[in-house]
C-alpha cells in the first residue's frame, strides 16, 4: 500500500467508524486526498476517475462521506510539524508499511450513492485511450504477461542495476513508471516496454522455426543472440561509437543543451 493510498483509506475508515449523525472533523497532511474529496471531486466524477491514482479508494470514501447525516469537514495540516494527531498517524502508517500481510480493505459502494461512468461530452481522445489501457491492464491475459517469470527477472535486474548505480533500490512501480518518462520519445518508450517483456524476435524465438534456426545466433560474434548481447556485448563495428554518442548526449541534456540539434550534428 502506498503512502497516498494509506491516507485516503484512513479518511474512509475514520468516516465509517464515527456515528453518521455525529459532527466530524478530519485533519490530514495529504492535500491530494483532501482536494480529491472536495475541489476535484466533481471533475473526477464527470471524467469517470479516468487516469486518477487510487480511484476505487476515492470513490468508496466519497460514498461514505455522502452517506453521513452530520457536518463533515476536512482540514489540511502540515506534515512532520510535531502535530500530535498527525505524528501518531505517521507512526501507525509505518507499522502498516512493515506488515507482511496486507489488510483487507472493504471498498464496496451502495448503489444508491454510487456514481459510475464518465460524461461523454467531457471525454477526450487521451482520456479514452487511458480508459482502454486501464481496462486492458485488468484482463487475465495482461496480468499473466506482466507476471511471467522472464518479465519479473528483467524488472528485478533493472532494480539491481539501479541500486548498484544510485545506492537505493526502486520499486517495481517506479521501474514501470520510469519507462514512460516524458523525456523518452514514444518509439523509445515502446522499445523499453517490449524489451522488458521479451517481445522482440531475437535469439531463442527462432530456434523452433524450421529453416530459421540460424537467426538465433549473432553472425558477427558467433554466439547466442539476445537483446542484452545486441545492446551491450556485441563487437560489431559502430556499437561502441553509438554508446559513446549516447553518453555525450545524456551529459549534454543534463547541462541543458538542445539535444535534438546535438543528435543530428554530433560534431557541433
Amino acid at each position: 500500500m502506498t503512502n497516498q493510498t494509506g491516507k485516503i483509506v484512513a479518511i474512509k475508515e475514520a468516516s465509517e467508524k464515527v456515528n453518521k449523525k455525529t459532527e466530524l472533523k478530519i485533519s490530514s497532511d495529504s492535500k491530494t486526498c483532501i482536494d480529491g474529496l472536495t475541489i476535484n471531486l466533481r471533475k473526477w466524477e464527470d471524467q469517470g476517475y479516468i487516469g486518477i491514482v487510487n480511484p476505487k479508494e476515492f470513490q468508496a470514501t466519497t460514498a461514505i462521506l455522502r452517506a453521513r447525516k452530520a457536518l463533515t469537514s476536512l482540514q489540511w495540516v502540515k506534515g512532520h510539524a510535531g502535530i500530535e494527531g498527525n505524528k501518531k498517524a505517521d507512526e501507525l502508517a509505518n507499522e502498516g508499511r512493515l506488515k507482511t500481510d496486507a489488510d483487507n480493505i472493504e471498498l464496496s459502494i451502495e448503489k444508491s450513492v454510487q456514481v459510475t461512468g464518465a460524461k461523454l461530452n467531457l471525454i477526450t481522445q487521451s482520456m479514452a485511450t487511458k480508459a482502454i489501457r486501464m481496462r486492458k491492464m485488468k484482463t487475465a491475459c495482461y496480468r499473466k504477461a506482466l507476471n511471467c517469470r522472464a518479465t519479473r527477472c528483467r524488472v528485478g535486474r533493472a532494480k539491481w542495476c539501479a541500486k548498484e548505480i544510485n545506492g537505493t533500490e526502486p520499486s517495481d512501480k517506479l521501474i514501470w513508471k520510469s519507462i514512460r518518462h516524458k523525456d523518452f520519445s514514444r518509439p523509445f518508450r515502446y522499445f523499453l516496454w517490449m524489451t522488458i517483456h521479451n517481445g522482440y524476435k531475437v535469439g531463442d524465438y527462432w530456434r523452433n522455426i524450421l529453416a530459421m534456426e540460424h537467426c538465433a545466433e549473432c553472425h558477427h560474434c558467433r554466439c547466442d543472440e539476445s537483446m542484452e548481447h545486441i545492446l551491450l556485448e556485441c563487437k560489431a563495428p559502430g556499437q561502441a561509437k553509438i554508446w559513446e554518442l549516447t553518453e555525450d548526449l545524456w551529459n549534454e541534456k543534463k547541462n541543458g543543451m538542445d539535444c535534438t540539434r546535438f543528435w543530428h550534428n554530433p560534431d557541433s
